[in-house]
């Protein structure tokens, strides 16, 4: 038998010299985001997980349903991915792959498999962000505010990699030009 070597270029070999831009990836709010970041008048009303086990779950001032308790992630702790929608809204930060908000981690994580860059979406006040509608328009601008802030620092601390998407008030043409 002979060593038969592939002639085939590799997706890296065929990449070399391109910079790949992933414009479809999350970033998964941690817990604190918002209680972290909040005035103290506000604190205790911010997006926030409460409960346990399988009442775990996001939400917004006293009791306003967010989100399942969950990491919204597709990515687990060990790298390997969730294969079915219900396993990403099930996972629970617990078990979510620290590159799911850590940017360091996350670079490494891009680096490793060849992206340059990132365009980031929030899952929990992006996909369930019209809940937060049936609280008073303070609490839904500040909780944005936080959100966008800290989004800039990701971006930052990224050199530019990853790319947040802003999230917009919406509902005050006012605020959303500001």
């Amino acid at each position: 038998m002979s060593n038969v070597t592939s002639l085939k270029p590799t997706a890296r070999d065929l990449l070399a010299g391109i910079k790949v831009i992933d414009v479809d990836t999350h970033i998964s709010e941690w817990p604190e985001l918002w209680t972290e970041r909040a005035p103290g008048n506000l604190k205790a009303r911010m997006p926030r997980i409460v409960g346990e086990g399988t009442d775990r779950r996001w939400v917004i001032d006293e009791d306003t349903f967010l989100a399942p308790g969950c990491a919204a992630t597709a990515v687990l702790k060990d790298g390997s991915k969730t294969h079915s929608y219900d396993e990403v809204v099930t996972t629970g930060i617990d078990n979510a792959n620290l590159a799911c908000w850590d940017v360091d981690a996350r670079l490494a994580m891009m680096d490793e498999q060849g992206i340059h860059a990132q365009v980031a979406y929030p899952n929990i006040m992006g996909f369930s962000g019209q809940s937060a509608m049936k609280t008073d328009p303070e609490l839904r601008l500040a909780a944005l505010k936080i959100y966008n802030d800290a989004m800039g620092e990701i971006q930052t601390r990224s050199g530019d990699r990853i790319l947040p998407m802003a999230m917009l008030p919406w509902w005050d043409l006012d605020e959303t030009m500001k």
